[in-house]
């Protein structure tokens, strides 16, 4: 005991090594002190070794297996390490023993990684029921809603988020996302805003309201803040990326073009830039260009509809080659974009 105590506090003071080493000579000391083994598994965590953390945790679990937290925390190792499922099985074990806001928020932060939406949603809300108080609870709620398409319901969400806590930026970049496709460009913009003055060294606020004047048309804010975005990262690929987007609006493909080729050697895995260079290439008769561009969204986002779209109207329109185009379209029909597939269909060109 006296060694896992000396451990704790190398442990509360930023020592990290130096806990590993006591609670090793702790467990060496007593082979059943589970609480020494949980501890360990915690500092393994920090330290970005969750395979040691989560060997602790097991152990700690066979010591006792009544301790809600030691599944908790095996089940954020699991989650570090991208094991959704294994993470969730622990998440319900600790449920089982303590019904706990935070075990259903952690939960809940799984099943949206799996894309399980509504059952995400019911875990927040059960985490809200449970603490009323805590803003990420409805911020999180608030972007499954949003991942969902009940965007009120998020915006509600959002708001309560920024009630909790004034300085909550993402929830208002989030909030400004909803009203900025909604075209209600004042309130994103005034959303924006507020996160740049709660986080003014957050680049991807800049880049977000940026992205607001540009559809305002209000292009030389926009531009001064995407400025503004890389005085903090040089090398952020969004900001080139929004850049391109503003001077493609204003008509200067050439600056555009510049700015699209300085986001993809920057990222070279985007799709959304390789998708806005293509348009570009394919609005200026560089076919062969935007085909290459398309192919690349389409390759690192499988399911971009709108390159699928594009591509397969190129190879019809201009490559002439019908058995590519209709693939092309049948798939982005399958994603829920389906008229030219069904013109094709019509005029006999697509089985």
């Amino acid at each position: 005991i006296a060694l896992y105590l000396d451990a704790d506090g190398a442990y509360a003071t930023g020592k990290l090594e130096e806990a590993v080493t006591g609670l090793t000579k702790a467990i060496e000391a007593d082979k059943k002190l589970a609480i020494a083994y949980n501890l360990r598994g915690f500092v393994y965590t920090d330290l970005d070794m969750y395979e040691k953390a989560i060997s602790d945790y097991t152990k700690a679990i066979r010591i006792n297996s009544k301790m809600a937290i030691f599944y908790r925390l095996r089940g954020v190792a699991y989650a570090h390490e991208g094991k959704h499922k294994k993470a969730i099985k622990d998440y319900n074990k600790a449920l089982k023993i303590v019904p706990n806001a935070s075990t259903y928020y952690n939960r809940g932060n799984r099943y949206e990684a799996l894309g399980e939406f509504r059952k995400a949603i019911a875990d927040f809300t059960i985490a809200i029921e449970i603490d009323p108080t805590d803003a990420n609870f409805y911020y999180n709620r608030g972007n499954n809603y949003l991942y969902i398409g009940q965007f009120d319901s998020a915006i509600a969400n959002f708001t309560i988020a920024i009630e909790i806590e004034p300085k909550h930026a993402f929830a208002y970049i989030n909030r400004g996302n909803i009203y900025l496709e909604k075209e209600q460009y004042n309130l994103a913009l005034s959303d924006y805003t507020k996160a740049i003055e709660s986080t003014p060294f957050e680049l991807s606020t800049y880049t977000h309201r940026a992205d607001g004047y540009r559809r305002k048309g209000e292009y030389d804010l926009a531009i001064a803040d995407c400025r503004k975005a890389l005085e903090l990262e040089p090398k952020d690929a969004v900001s080139y990326k929004t850049l391109g987007d503003i001077y493609r609006d204003k008509d200067e493909p050439d600056s555009a073009f510049q700015n699209y080729d300085k986001a993809v050697e920057l990222d070279s895995t985007d799709a959304d830039t390789y998708r806005a260079r293509g348009y570009l290439y394919d609005r200026h008769g560089k076919h062969e260009n935007a085909l290459s561009d398309y192919s690349k969204a389409i390759e690192f986002d499988p399911t971009d509809v709108v390159s699928l779209d594009a591509r397969g109207y190129i190879y019809m329109m201009i490559i002439k080659d019908k058995k590519k185009a209709c693939s092309d379209w049948k798939r982005a029909c399958e994603l829920g974009r389906c008229d030219n597939y069904y013109i094709a269909k019509r005029a006999g060109d697509c089985k």
